[in-house]
């Protein structure tokens, strides 16, 4: 089974994508299309649901919404990381349970994701600078163990 964990695209005014955002959800669709993605994901944030929403039709998939993959909550109420982390891998769980050895595609939010692969006991990409707008993180996941295929994908 394969996962990918995806930052949203290019943030616009209000919280949604930008032009340049809509593009970029358009080259992650046609990239994704090749992977055999059975089910997308996202946060229920603008950004990461806009950048869904747009990939979904490439995709002939309808994106559906995990608050599980929401930002890091860094106001009130405040979240500390072991909460946020438990709570994408909950939201991952999930994902995996409803699509055991296919495909999924997951639009969420740089920090998370990096905070999650933490979780995965996959360090090596946690520190450091945010992934690119609808940059990819490529995991495999097999009898119980994730697997980094690859970090940073730009379609």
């Amino acid at each position: 089974m394969k996962i990918y964990l995806i930052r949203h695209a290019e943030e616009g005014e209000g919280g949604g994508v930008s032009d340049l955002g809509r593009r970029q959800s358009e080259a992650l669709g046609r990239w994704l299309k090749e992977k055999n993605i059975v089910a997308l994901y996202s946060s229920d944030r603008a950004r990461a649901s806009e950048t869904a929403a747009v990939v979904g039709p490439i995709l002939k998939l309808s994106s559906q919404i995990i608050p599980n993959f929401e930002e890091v909550r860094e106001l009130k109420p405040l979240e500390s990381i072991v909460e946020a982390q438990d709570r994408a891998q909950a939201g991952l769980k999930f994902a995996i349970d409803k699509n055991p050895g296919r495909n999924i595609a997951i639009v969420a939010h740089s920090k998370l994701i990096r905070q999650l692969l933490d979780k995965l006991d996959l360090r090596e990409f946690v520190e450091g600078e945010d992934l690119p707008n609808t940059g990819i993180v490529a995991l495999n996941y097999q009898d119980g163990k994730f697997k980094l295929l690859d970090y940073a994908i730009v379609p």
